[in-house]
């Protein structure tokens, strides 16, 4: 994959890095402590988060639903009893990162691959926190947006959204095959000159046959914002 379209794997900012451990220890004691059913997103904060985790002494009581094999297999060296997500249809609260969020909350997330799962798991959630550091919070979306969808319907699609004024491109491994997502299908990280209306655009895009889900996130109910002195903000977009 295009390292500048997926997330970095671990923050470099040692600041940044004791920001989110602070911010992810806050929100377990907050939002965990007490939940039976808890989904894990992707990403390197969530990582972080799962370490946390792992110190807690009531984890074996909690059943963790994880949107991908990164953070399964992270989630596994913790200890963490990871249960089929068809065994539950709801989830009390979600934890998850974003790639960028803009001043209205919406989300671009995907860089890491799990958008669908990701969405999934949101729409099933009660409460959804998300995690990321100070350079995530922008005035507007920029980033490509993470398309995935069917192979059989590429070569369609991406006409089809040059057509929207999109500016797709398949992504790829850094060997240059086709990145494969854990659900077998493509992504083509999309850029638009104007994202426009959040919603109307995920709606275009949604709309097209061979779409199967885009990086396109509507605002979550707290977001926990690291920022690069070591501490972090807790912010709550309804108030």
């Amino acid at each position: 994959m295009d390292p500048s379209l997926g997330p970095s794997m671990s923050p470099t900012s040692e600041p940044i890095r004791r920001a989110i451990h602070k911010s992810a220890r806050h929100a377990l004691s907050t939002y965990v402590k007490g939940k039976r059913v808890v989904g894990l997103g992707s990403g390197s904060t969530i990582a972080i988060l799962v370490k946390e985790l792992s110190r807690l002494d009531y984890k074996k009581e909690i059943n963790f639903v994880t949107s991908s094999l990164q953070i399964e297999v992270e989630a596994e060296k913790a200890g963490l009893r990871i249960v089929d997500a068809s065994r539950f249809f709801t989830l009390e609260v979600i934890l998850d990162g974003a790639d960028q969020i803009d001043r209205e909350f919406n989300m671009i997330k995907g860089g890491g691959g799990a958008l669908m799962k990701e969405k999934i798991l949101i729409s099933a959630a009660k409460k959804v926190v998300i995690m990321a550091d100070y350079t995530k919070f922008v005035k507007k979306l920029t980033r490509p947006i993470p398309i995935e969808v069917h192979r059989f319907a590429r070569p369609l699609l991406m006409n089809r959204i040059k057509e929207l004024g999109g500016k797709p491109k398949l992504r790829t491994t850094e060997k240059g095959y086709p990145y494969i997502t854990e659900n077998g299908n493509l992504i083509l990280d999309t850029s638009f000159n104007n994202t426009g209306n959040v919603l109307t655009r995920k709606t275009q895009l949604k709309s097209i046959p061979g779409v199967l889900e885009v990086g396109l996130f509507s605002r979550a109910d707290i977001y926990y914002k690291a920022k690069n002195d070591g501490s972090f903000e807790v912010i709550n977009p309804n108030e």
